[in-house]
């Protein structure tokens, strides 16, 4: 949605954003920017994606809708239009919410949306970090330095959810999308994601020496979730936005 506000002129990379009350009291991970600091539209994003940064997850909605409700409705309605069909958006950042729901099928369907409406922005995902306020930050999504080829996307956890990754990779000219939900540690989702990006890679491989297969424009999103953790994960195992 803020991808759109760019593309469309409604608002720009370098605009100041103010951060609000409700943004500076949001749970790590987070900026931890104070209200009534400033940050530009951009760093916000790169705060969003590339350290999971729920204060600017609320700045960022409250920039867009008003409010972080009033973009939790239009979340839901864009979902809809992508045929994201088992989501339920009730904040922008994911923080435990029992309406909140989602699937792999429907995150697969939002990263392709993302890599095909808007490329001139998805270079933002695979970013090595980024500055601000004179500290350097890096991306949080260790993949993509392990994955040959891959180049994006977002990792999450919350107690409730367990480690989620998609994650996206490019090779001769082919993408895979991939998607792990439920996995009870980063290493976990990570070898779930490589594991099922190599056998798409595989399965792209031998299906193109078959000259009538038409491919997509994105070759192949793999949606594949993990299991649900069996048991809550214990205190020591929590936290949010990595």
């Amino acid at each position: 949605m803020v991808f759109q506000e760019l593309a469309t002129g409604r608002r720009a990379p370098d605009q100041e954003l103010t951060v609000s009350a409700t943004a500076s009291t949001q749970p790590t991970t987070a900026l931890g920017l104070a209200e009534g600091r400033t940050i530009t539209v951009w760093q916000a994003l790169e705060g969003l994606v590339l350290r999971s940064a729920n204060d600017m997850a609320t700045l960022l909605a409250e920039t867009v809708s008003g409010s972080e409700a009033a973009f939790a409705l239009t979340m839901n309605a864009q979902a809809a239009r992508l045929g994201m069909t088992s989501t339920h958006y009730a904040n922008a950042s994911g923080l435990p919410d029992d309406s909140q729901v989602t699937t792999a099928r429907d995150l697969a369907l939002l990263a392709e949306a993302l890599i095909l409406d808007f490329p001139q922005y998805y270079g933002l995902f695979g970013q090595a970090g980024f500055s601000y306020a004179g500290d350097w930050l890096g991306n949080i999504n260790g993949i993509l330095d392990s994955l040959p080829g891959a180049d994006g996307m977002k990792t999450g956890f919350t107690c409730k959810s367990g480690y989620n990754l998609v994650v996206s990779a490019l090779r001769d000219g082919h993408r895979v999308v991939a998607v792990v939900l439920g996995e009870r540690s980063p290493d976990q989702r990570s070898l779930l994601a490589r594991g099922l990006v190599e056998t798409a890679f595989d399965t792209l491989a031998r299906e193109e020496r078959q000259p009538d297969r038409p491919l997509r424009p994105l070759d192949a999103a793999i949606a594949a979730g993990g299991t649900p953790p069996p048991t809550v994960l214990e205190e020591n195992e929590c936290g949010y936005g990595v």
